[in-house]
Protein backbone atom coordinates (compact mmCIF):
# COMPACT_ATOMS: atom_id res chain seq x y z
CA UNK A 1 0.00 0.00 0.00
CA UNK A 2 1.62 3.59 -0.72
CA UNK A 3 -0.06 7.00 -0.48
CA UNK A 4 0.72 10.27 -1.61
CA UNK A 5 -0.69 13.61 -0.42
CA UNK A 6 -0.76 16.50 -2.84
CA UNK A 7 -2.00 19.95 -3.85
CA UNK A 8 -4.06 20.88 -7.12
CA UNK A 9 -5.33 24.71 -6.49
CA UNK A 10 -7.74 25.00 -3.23
CA UNK A 11 -7.71 20.57 -2.79
CA UNK A 12 -5.71 18.18 -0.83
CA UNK A 13 -5.37 14.86 -3.04
CA UNK A 14 -5.01 11.96 -1.33
CA UNK A 15 -3.70 9.47 -4.07
CA UNK A 16 -4.34 5.66 -2.65
CA UNK A 17 -2.27 2.71 -4.35
CA UNK A 18 -2.73 -0.85 -3.58
CA UNK A 19 -4.45 -2.19 -0.64
CA UNK A 20 -6.28 0.62 1.59
CA UNK A 21 -5.79 -1.13 5.03
CA UNK A 22 -5.34 -0.20 8.59
CA UNK A 23 -1.72 0.60 7.81
CA UNK A 24 -2.54 3.71 5.59
CA UNK A 25 -4.08 5.19 8.74
CA UNK A 26 -1.04 4.03 10.87
CA UNK A 27 1.47 5.12 8.05
CA UNK A 28 -0.18 8.26 7.09
CA UNK A 29 -2.96 9.71 8.14
CA UNK A 30 -2.45 9.62 11.51
CA UNK A 31 0.36 12.58 11.27
CA UNK A 32 -2.42 15.24 10.88
CA UNK A 33 -5.69 16.37 13.36
CA UNK A 34 -8.24 15.98 9.78
CA UNK A 35 -10.84 17.64 12.48
CA UNK A 36 -8.64 20.70 12.40
CA UNK A 37 -9.26 21.06 8.94
CA UNK A 38 -6.66 20.91 6.00
CA UNK A 39 -4.69 23.54 5.98
CA UNK A 40 -3.75 26.85 4.07
CA UNK A 41 -7.06 27.53 3.80
CA UNK A 42 -8.38 24.79 1.79
CA UNK A 43 -12.11 23.50 1.88
CA UNK A 44 -11.73 20.32 -0.26
CA UNK A 45 -10.73 17.16 0.08
CA UNK A 46 -10.23 14.61 -2.77
CA UNK A 47 -9.60 10.83 -2.75
CA UNK A 48 -8.67 8.75 -5.33
CA UNK A 49 -9.10 5.29 -5.93
CA UNK A 50 -7.51 5.14 -9.21
CA UNK A 51 -4.52 3.16 -8.15
CA UNK A 52 -6.01 1.06 -5.64
CA UNK A 53 -6.80 -3.07 -5.80
CA UNK A 54 -8.10 -3.36 -2.39
CA UNK A 55 -10.20 -1.81 0.42
CA UNK A 56 -10.16 -3.81 3.70
CA UNK A 57 -12.37 -2.90 6.43
CA UNK A 58 -9.98 -1.54 8.56
CA UNK A 59 -9.70 0.94 5.50
CA UNK A 60 -13.73 1.07 5.15
CA UNK A 61 -13.54 2.36 9.06
CA UNK A 62 -10.98 4.86 8.06
CA UNK A 63 -12.40 6.25 5.07
CA UNK A 64 -15.45 6.91 7.30
CA UNK A 65 -13.74 8.81 9.94
CA UNK A 66 -11.65 10.79 7.42
CA UNK A 67 -15.36 11.41 5.39
CA UNK A 68 -17.16 12.63 8.69
CA UNK A 69 -14.21 14.70 9.88
CA UNK A 70 -15.11 16.99 7.72
CA UNK A 71 -17.79 18.57 9.10
CA UNK A 72 -15.60 19.14 12.07
CA UNK A 73 -12.59 20.94 9.65
CA UNK A 74 -15.18 22.67 7.85
CA UNK A 75 -13.70 20.73 4.48
CA UNK A 76 -15.66 18.85 1.62
CA UNK A 77 -14.63 15.23 0.66
CA UNK A 78 -15.33 13.65 -3.10
CA UNK A 79 -13.77 10.82 -4.41
CA UNK A 80 -12.86 9.25 -7.69
CA UNK A 81 -11.44 6.42 -9.69
CA UNK A 82 -13.99 3.68 -7.85
CA UNK A 83 -14.54 0.51 -9.45
CA UNK A 84 -18.54 -0.02 -9.57
CA UNK A 85 -18.21 -2.54 -6.95
CA UNK A 86 -17.05 -0.03 -4.52
CA UNK A 87 -19.02 2.99 -5.31
CA UNK A 88 -22.46 0.28 -4.51
CA UNK A 89 -20.15 -0.57 -1.40
CA UNK A 90 -19.95 3.17 -0.24
CA UNK A 91 -23.68 3.79 -1.04
CA UNK A 92 -24.42 0.91 0.72
CA UNK A 93 -22.27 1.92 4.03
CA UNK A 94 -23.73 5.43 3.99
CA UNK A 95 -20.31 7.10 2.78
CA UNK A 96 -21.50 8.73 -0.22
CA UNK A 97 -23.69 11.15 2.96
CA UNK A 98 -19.87 12.01 3.51
CA UNK A 99 -18.57 12.42 -0.34
CA UNK A 100 -19.36 12.84 -3.65
CA UNK A 101 -18.06 10.45 -6.00
CA UNK A 102 -16.85 11.50 -9.60
CA UNK A 103 -16.10 8.52 -12.14
CA UNK A 104 -11.72 10.40 -12.52
CA UNK A 105 -10.12 13.67 -11.63
CA UNK A 106 -10.99 15.41 -14.42
CA UNK A 107 -14.90 15.32 -14.34
CA UNK A 108 -14.27 16.18 -10.96
CA UNK A 109 -12.13 19.15 -11.48
CA UNK A 110 -14.36 20.44 -14.03
CA UNK A 111 -17.34 20.50 -11.49
CA UNK A 112 -15.26 22.36 -8.56
CA UNK A 113 -14.49 25.07 -10.98
CA UNK A 114 -18.16 25.15 -11.79
CA UNK A 115 -19.11 25.57 -8.33
CA UNK A 116 -15.89 27.94 -7.78
CA UNK A 117 -17.49 29.88 -10.66
CA UNK A 118 -20.97 30.11 -9.46
CA UNK A 119 -19.47 31.35 -5.82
Amino acid sequence: MSLRIRTEGPALIIDFAGAVDQHAEERYLRHRDWRQGLGDGRRTLILNFSEMSFIHSTGITMLVRLAQYGEEGQYQTFAYGLSEQYHKLFRLIGLTQHMMIYPDEYTLMRRLKSLEDIS
